[in-house]
């Protein structure tokens, strides 16, 4: 999932996700713009266009 998340934030998408546990890559794509959730939780997708 990581790799299609980076794709649609280089082309410009607003990107967000959810992880158990933060890593390098969620680190990265945080720091690129992406909005990264540290659990599982149905809020975080409220308002989202594709899941």
């Amino acid at each position: 999932m990581s790799a299609i998340a980076r794709v649609l934030l280089e082309t410009g998408y607003l990107i967000s996700g959810s992880d158990e546990h933060t890593n390098t890559i969620t680190d990265s794509l945080q720091a690129d713009g992406a909005t990264i959730f540290a659990r599982h939780d149905g809020p975080n997708v409220m308002g989202a266009e594709l899941v």
